[in-house]
């Protein structure tokens, strides 16, 4: 299983290695994510709604 999470925000490399520190080899942390290409890729979405 891969996990990849979006910050919604556009904070730089930096704040998201102290944000999240370190995480799994299977989880991918990006602070924008073109959805129209992550969607057809994927089995299952969580989303706050906003």
């Amino acid at each position: 299983m891969q996990l990849v999470v979006s910050t919604g925000r556009d904070d730089g490399e930096a704040e998201l290695i102290e944000a999240f520190g370190a995480v799994p080899p299977n989880v991918f942390v990006a602070s924008y994510l073109p959805y129209e290409l992550l969607l057809p890729r994927i089995d299952a979405m969580i989303t706050n709604g906003g």
